[in-house]
């Protein structure tokens, strides 16, 4: 089967027992956007899901979901997982290169979440990816994007491709993850502001695990109506 972006994100799922249950931030985000928008059926993307730790629980929420990843093994833990967690109705999963996704994608959403999974791209194909996902975007719908900041470990270590990708990290959260692009909260607002989007809130994480630091940029926009 064929795999899009980064093999090493296959050869993780294919080994790897992880990524069953989803972070607070997007609990957070999941639950504030479907209070917001309050509407039914609630069509949700959920971008580089992996192996679905977000999708199950925005469909046990009663979100209509689609799990979306250039992961054939992540994707094939999806349904598993969201069975495990007594979901009756079957998770949509899509193959496909995230940062591409109106190749892929034919719908629009009311809610989309990028969970820390476009960042891990060059810069040029982050921003057009967040550009795709705008136009997928409903009028008011809410879309969490999720990534890292300069106070990661290990950033600063790597091989610098452009401006603000890096590739070879060789320590710290983004270890052997291939390319990943990095932009301040100002920079990544900035993006994103200048694509369409309406900045909702944003947050910093700021985490120290036995030493190595991990710099999280959580910013939740909307699309303004018309």
């Amino acid at each position: 089967m064929k795999v899009f972006g980064d093999h090493r994100w296959e050869k993780f799922f294919a080994v790897r027992s992880w990524g069953k249950y989803p972070p607070e931030e997007t609990i957070r985000f999941f639950m504030r956007a479907k209070n917001k928008i309050n509407r039914t059926p609630l069509h949700v993307l959920d971008i580089g899901c992996g192996m679905g730790a977000s999708s199950w629980m925005m469909a046990k929420e009663g979100g209509k979901v689609t799990a979306f990843d250039g992961a054939p093994s992540g994707l094939a833990g999806v349904n598993k997982n969201a069975r495990e967690f007594s979901v009756a109705e079957k998770i949509e999963t899509v193959l496909g290169d995230i940062t591409r996704p109106d190749a892929h994608l034919s719908q629009s959403y009311d809610i989309m979440v990028d969970q820390y999974s476009v960042y891990a791209n060059p810069e040029n194909m982050v921003i057009a990816a967040y550009g795709e996902y705008f136009h997928l975007l409903k009028p008011a719908g809410q879309f969490l994007i999720c990534g890292f900041g300069y106070g990661t470990t290990g950033w600063d270590g790597g091989r610098r491709v452009s401006e603000h990708s890096v590739a070879d990290i060789k320590e710290g959260v983004m270890r052997d993850t291939g390319t990943v692009s990095l932009f301040s909260l100002e920079q990544l607002k900035s993006i994103l502001s200048s694509i369409g989007f309406q900045i909702e809130y944003w947050e910093q994480i700021v985490e120290n695990r036995n030493g190595l630091c991990v710099d999280k940029h959580v910013i939740a926009v909307s699309k303004p109506h018309k």
